[in-house]
């Protein structure tokens, strides 16, 4: 650092104070290098990654995060984390997040959004609060699109419920005396 002085006799000079900053350059060099890693895992990860404020403010998304949305994972940055939320699952979003507390920084939901062709889906979330002495500082989150999950979920249930009609109805036509009009039961 350079300081102007002024010297007792009148003249002016420079003062120089020097400062060794060989381990805070070596402690950045190795952050780096930590981060440089960090990332290079995140982005290669399927699952969704998001790092967001309390108030849901995107900070980061991974390229499978904006690949699903269908943006560019700078126009993301600002945004609410889950853009195109449902109306209906603003809600559940909501108390989940609100429920993050330092014992019990972890919590897990499902919501649906709407993604860039129209299409309602699915999302299953795990989001962990990262916090700074007693505040929440930022939250992280993994996801991942559950709709298939979820549709074959509704099929197995109506082939259940179908399955379980045809066994009562079976059951009935078992039952069902030698004098009794089959046909008109059916109808």
């Amino acid at each position: 650092k350079q300081i102007p002085t002024l010297f007792e006799d009148g003249s002016q000079g420079i003062t120089l104070v020097m400062e060794d900053i060989t381990q805070q350059v070596q402690y950045q060099e190795l952050l780096a290098l930590s981060e440089a890693k960090y990332r290079s895992i995140i982005e290669d990860q399927t699952e969704f990654i998001t790092r967001f404020l309390p108030d849901g403010t995107t900070i980061f998304t991974n390229r499978a995060y904006s690949e699903y949305l269908g943006k560019d994972p700078e126009t993301l940055s600002g945004s609410p984390f889950l853009p195109n939320l449902l109306d209906e699952d603003r809600v559940v979003v909501e108390r989940a997040i609100l429920s993050l507390h330092k014992d019990q920084p972890v919590t897990t939901f499902e919501c649906r959004i709407v993604d860039s062709l129209g299409n309602t889906c699915w999302n299953k979330w795990t989001a962990r609060a990262l916090f700074n002495e007693s505040h929440i500082h930022v939250i992280q989150a993994t996801g991942r699109d559950i709709t298939r999950e979820k549709e074959h979920g509704e099929i197995e249930r109506k082939y259940i419920k179908n399955m379980e009609f045809l066994t009562r109805t079976a059951m009935e036509f078992v039952d069902m005396g030698d004098d009794e009009d089959i046909y008109h039961y059916i109808a």
